[in-house]
């Protein structure tokens, strides 16, 4: 069999192929329709004793072949991060010119260029600086073997509601009843973040002097593991937009806060640590100990930082199993630090067991409490926090 290929340009090739017992035939040389268009087949058979010469023409159309992009970085991502596009164009080639157009959430488009690498892929970053549904849209020119491709990729930036750092401190199961009233109360501050959206072992880390006896503790309650849930277990996930929520509770000796017997935590040290944050991480602070209120005023009060405390500096703090000020401070909907605080000072001006604490707020940053400032300072600011009145007032004891 004598087999012609003529090329949309004209170009003749030829090509031989003997028939097997059956009459099939198989050119073995590879061929390579390589032009877009029509080319035109001529099969010949010469002819034998038995069987007369044949023709018989055959057109066979060649057309650009399909590529197509895949995204290979996370298709869902958080708020205010850099995001890594990755994307991979099939056929592999290199050298690949691909311009970029990311849509975001208020209609803005970003425009970016990348060229596909050795391994046909190709990167790209930008800021997430918006929640909701980013779109990137990415084509290539194509080229003689290939149409061009526009393909487009949805991305998810969610807002995270931040991360939460507890620490129960100071008491432990051999003051039984003592044990019972921290306990209770941190307890129901960690239900009430769980229940307000935060996962329980993604978002929270939580510390305690019993953790075996601790519902979802994460470790021991040491200076060493409270410096690593801050600094190293949430180091890396905040930032401007996933803000971090440190709550503490234990005895408070002036402006120490006992971590365990003479272990002390004081404001400078827990300021080296959030000092180690990234920049502009809003950080909110809940003390809840006797004479918390000495934590304002010092190291710790500074720019992008709110810290509430149970006490004055000069007031103890009262604590029942069911009663206690960071029990009115609990996290509720469409509910701002202001107006929690507000009503949680209210809640301990009227009850006489706990009239006395004078709960304090800084939220601007300048040491001192309880000021109109404070509270424009935090504006509307929606936060974990509203006011739970509790009726239950036995067992007091101090922190």
């Amino acid at each position: 069999m004598a087999i012609r290929l003529t090329s949309p340009t004209d170009e003749v090739r030829e090509y031989q192929a003997n028939t097997d017992q059956e009459g099939r035939y198989q050119v073995k040389a590879p061929i390579q329709l390589d032009e877009v268009g029509n080319w035109q087949a001529q099969f010949s058979f010469a002819g034998n004793q038995k069987l007369a010469p044949s023709q018989r023409p055959w057109t066979i159309k060649v057309e650009k072949g399909v590529a197509e992009f895949s995204l290979l970085s996370p298709a869902k991502a958080d708020l205010g991060d850099s995001y890594p596009l990755q994307l991979a164009l099939d056929p592999k080639l290199a050298d690949q010119a691909v311009t970029l157009k990311v849509l975001q959430p208020d209609g803005q488009v970003i425009n970016l260029s990348a060229t596909t690498g050795a391994e046909s892929t190709l990167e790209q970053s930008f800021k997430l600086e918006l929640p909701g549904n980013w779109t990137v849209t990415a084509s290539w020119a194509g080229d003689d073997y290939y149409q061009p491709l526009t393909q487009t990729f949805e991305i998810n930036v969610v807002k995270r509601y931040g991360k939460v750092v507890m620490a129960l401190a100071g008491s432990n199961p051999s003051r039984e009843s003592e044990w019972d009233k921290f306990h209770g109360i941190a307890q129901l501050v960690h239900q009430t973040f769980v229940s307000r959206r935060f996962d329980a072992k993604e978002d929270i880390y939580f510390l305690s002097t019993a953790p075996n006896q601790t519902a979802n503790a994460d470790g021991q309650t040491t200076l060493q593991n409270l410096q690593f849930a801050i600094n190293t277990w949430a180091g890396d996930k905040v930032n401007a937009n996933v803000p971090l929520y440190l709550y503490l509770s234990s005895h408070n000796l002036a402006d120490k806060f006992v971590i365990q017997e003479d272990v002390f935590l004081t404001p400078t040290q827990l300021d080296m640590w959030l000092d180690e944050l990234p920049p502009e991480t809003p950080i909110t602070i809940i003390i809840e100990a006797c004479y918390s209120g000495n934590f304002i005023g010092s190291a710790l009060s500074a720019p992008n930082r709110t810290i509430i405390t149970s006490a004055s500096a000069d007031q103890q703090a009262m604590i029942t199993r069911t009663s206690s000020f960071s029990r009115q401070q609990q996290i509720a909907r469409n509910t701002t630090v202001a107006e929690a605080f507000e009503k949680s000072l209210n809640w301990t001006e009227r009850t006489p067991l706990h009239r006395s604490q004078r709960p304090q707020l800084d939220a601007n940053g300048n040491g001192n409490a309880n000021e109109k400032q404070d509270y424009r300072a935090l504006g509307q600011q929606e936060y974990q926090l509203i006011s739970r009145v509790c009726h239950w007032r036995p067992n007091l004891s101090p922190h």
